[in-house]
């Protein structure tokens, strides 16, 4: 809890990121949720800097530790931070599509769980993240 309200006062996405990969070891997966979200929220619109930020070390380690704990994840709103997330960080790694892939076969089994918030936000994500499978081929 320390770590979030830590997390919560920052305005930076490096600086989020950062908190949150220094302590890995004990970041549950819906507080490893919660800061992708966080960062993704403060992501600045330079997109040299954002660039950066994608590439950083601090998101990819933080995306390998959700990856290992992705079984615990079954809660809408986090799978909905997460896809929304994901959709605003457009990256493509194997954690990334690791992460879709959990999104996509544990929503359905909790769709009557999730807000319209929660849905929207689900969708969009997807959405951004895959682009060519949202518009359909004909």
């Amino acid at each position: 809890l320390g770590m979030l309200l830590r997390m919560e006062g920052l305005s930076d996405s490096v600086e989020v990121l950062q908190v949150a990969s220094e302590g890995l070891e004990r970041l549950s997966p819906e507080i490893a949720v919660a800061a992708l979200h966080m960062a993704a929220r403060h992501m600045p619109a330079d997109s040299a800097i954002a660039n950066d930020i994608l590439r950083s070390d601090h998101l990819t380690n933080i995306f390998r530790h959700l990856r290992r704990h992705l079984p615990r994840l079954r809660s809408a709103r986090s799978l909905s931070r997460l896809a929304w997330t994901l959709g605003k960080f457009e990256i493509h790694t194997q954690e990334a599509d690791a992460v879709l892939c959990h999104i996509c076969s544990a929503a359905p089994t909790i769709l009557a769980k999730f807000s319209a918030q929660d849905l929207t936000n689900t969708l969009w994500g997807l959405a951004r993240y895959a682009p060519g499978c949202s518009r359909g081929a004909g």
